[in-house]
């Protein structure tokens, strides 16, 4: 008995707020304290005030709504406002119908195109797209915008990643100039194919970006995308499905975050539900099923938090690290190999050759007493004057000298090198006479003497 009155008091508060409707109607967001209620014979103005209160005003159209609408359900209607302005995009494109001084009036002078059905229809800077969409059997992936001047439809080339095979059913979030685009499916020829990427598209230069891959656990969520009712608002696209209505989502591609809610309202997500404020407005059938009840309640005080993901794996920091990963390594790889390749390689140097385990190089008279000169020294150098006195006995000239020298210091590093793919002897100038150079053996390998 306690469990039944509490629940008959909370139908009770429950409806205690709400508003009867008609029950062909198409609810509008108009900002975000305002909404409308369109039907074939008027449209409510509804407002929540500064108490979240509520009000509503009726108004009859002064003229007939265009018999093209008057045939079909509002719901399959596409709308957007701008401004005080609506527009209704009728299925499939082509038809184009604004909402002004509470007449709804054709102002396009195209035709039911019929080829862009599950399209995206959407406002920007005050312009009016359609993006996607199936029909004729093909699904598309082309962009097209009212031409308020012509009256028609104008394709508008886009650029970059495309998606490819097309835009079906697809989810949308609109984040200042960028619009996400994931969860669709490329329809051809019968058959659904769930493309698993988000992309973007920049609506200022129309360039198409490929961020990265859904989710895993998103997608499992998802997979069935036609049995998905979502509803974008400003923190992103508010989604939950019909098979289970207890649990909520909030999808914001702008911060790669996807956030599961269990929902403990009695304000259902239906079809052409919106979200106002932070508001969540449906509709539902009248305790008689006679008529419907317009409800709301602030998404604060039912959705309670559980868990938090990421919505897509993103593939530029992805790529990023891995070229960031791959080429530390790459260095660190090339390091390591001439590092042991090249340091502290040990030689042997006897009183004819110079020599490793595996190759070995002849020595002259003049190459072995400037080795042993080298190896002998204290300080691991020698001053050019010891080395040049030694060429300068039995020279002509100094200058012939300084050309004996040289030329045995270049032979001897030259075929070293050859052998060895290392430079044997350098040289640095004199910390102490800058005038003179003092010749030193590399730093990469250990010249060890062996005694005759």
């Amino acid at each position: 008995m306690i469990y039944f009155l509490r629940f008959f008091f909370l139908i009770f508060c429950f409806f205690s707020f709400s508003q009867n409707i008609r029950d062909d109607f198409l609810l509008v967001a108009k900002d975000s304290v305002s909404f409308y209620s369109f039907t074939k014979k008027g449209v409510t103005y509804y407002r929540f005030d500064d108490k979240n209160t509520l009000t509503k005003n009726y108004i009859n159209y002064s003229r007939p709504v265009p018999k093209a609408l008057e045939s079909i359900g509002l719901k399959s209607v596409s709308a957007v406002s701008s401004g005080n302005l609506v527009y209704f995009l009728y299925p499939g494109g082509g038809l184009l119908y604004r909402f002004k001084n509470d007449v709804i009036e054709r102002i396009d002078e195209s035709f039911a195109h019929k080829n862009q059905f599950s399209g995206h229809f959407f406002v920007y800077k005050e312009n009016l797209y359609l993006l996607g969409g199936y029909g004729y059997w093909t699904t598309k992936n082309y962009l097209t915008k009212f031409n308020f001047q012509s009256g028609n439809w104008d394709f508008v080339p886009s650029f970059g990643q495309i998606p490819e095979g097309g835009i079906n059913q697809g989810s949308f979030v609109k984040k200042g100039n960028v619009l996400s685009v994931f969860d669709f499916y490329a329809t051809k020829a019968g058959s659904n194919i769930y493309n698993r990427n988000l992309f973007q598209l920049n609506l200022d230069s129309f360039t198409w970006s490929k961020k990265g891959t859904i989710n895993s656990s998103f997608v499992d969520d998802i997979e069935k995308a036609f049995l998905s009712i979502k509803v974008p608002f400003k923190r992103g696209l508010f989604q939950t499905h019909y098979n289970n209505k207890n649990v909520s989502q909030i999808i914001a591609p702008s911060t790669n975050s996807i956030k599961y809610y269990k929902n403990t309202s009695l304000v259902p997500l239906e079809e052409g539900s919106i979200i106002v404020g932070n508001n969540l407005v449906s509709v539902v059938l009248g305790s008689e099923k006679t008529d419907s009840a317009l409800v709301f309640k602030s998404l604060d005080e039912f959705l309670v938090f559980e868990k938090e993901g990421l919505l897509y794996n993103d593939s530029f920091v992805f790529v990023t690290y891995l070229f960031i990963v791959g080429g530390v390594l790459l260095l660190l790889i090339l390091f390591v190999f001439f590092y042991f390749k090249t340091a502290h390689k040990v030689f042997y140097f006897s009183k004819d050759s110079l020599f490793t385990e595996e190759k070995a190089i002849a020595l002259n008279k003049d190459e072995k007493y400037f080795l042993s000169l080298l190896t002998k020294s204290p300080s691991e150098t020698v001053e050019n004057a010891l080395v040049l006195n030694y060429f300068n006995h039995g020279a002509v000239s100094l200058d012939a000298a300084i050309k004996r020298k040289n030329k045995m210091i270049a032979s001897l590093n030259s075929k070293f090198f050859q052998r060895y793919e290392i430079v044997l002897i350098q040289k640095k100038p004199d910390e102490k006479d800058s005038r003179q150079v003092l010749y030193f053996l590399s730093k990469t390998l250990k010249l060890i003497t062996i005694s005759d």
